[in-house]
């Protein structure tokens, strides 16, 4: 019962961490949170080009499905094939986890969940963990770089 206990106040304890860190966040991670949510927001709109804009010309990612890293425009061929496939997204949650701002730079980690309907109405759901890179130019924030992975149901 003991050993139970403690479990559940170190649990809690991170958690209570967790939330006093992002409480803390500076006003460039603030930004940045909320470009996160509208690159959601724009692809579930199907607003690609909106999306595009928050990307930097000089973005280096590796997707969590990719079998190799891409550029800006092989981001943007990727969401043009999925949306010329009648694939949209129907969800696209964020639980944001860590961020860390120096100068013109954040990064961010955090989970999403996904739900992607395609064009017979059949839903994939999917959770990846994510690793962004912003930086400011000009006085303008746009993702830099960036890394996923798939996350099994468990995690």
């Amino acid at each position: 019962m003991r050993f139970v206990l403690r479990w559940v106040l170190v649990v809690l304890a991170m958690g209570m961490g967790a939330c006093v860190a992002m409480a803390q966040q500076s006003e460039s991670e603030k930004a940045v949170w909320k470009l996160e949510q509208t690159f959601c927001d724009d692809s579930k709109a199907g607003d690609m080009a909106g999306a595009m804009k928050l990307i930097d010309p000089l973005f280096l990612g590796w997707g969590a499905t990719g079998t190799v890293p891409m550029r800006k425009s092989d981001l943007g061929k990727a969401l043009d094939d999925q949306a010329a496939k009648g694939t949209r997204v129907e969800s696209c949650a964020i639980e944001p986890v860590a961020s860390q701002a120096e100068g013109i730079v954040v990064l961010v980690d955090y989970r999403v969940s996904t739900v992607l309907v395609d064009k017979d109405g059949h839903t994939t759901e999917f959770r990846n963990r994510v690793a962004h890179t912003w930086i400011k130019r000009g006085g303008r924030w746009q993702m830099l770089g960036g890394m996923g992975s798939r996350l099994s149901e468990t995690q």
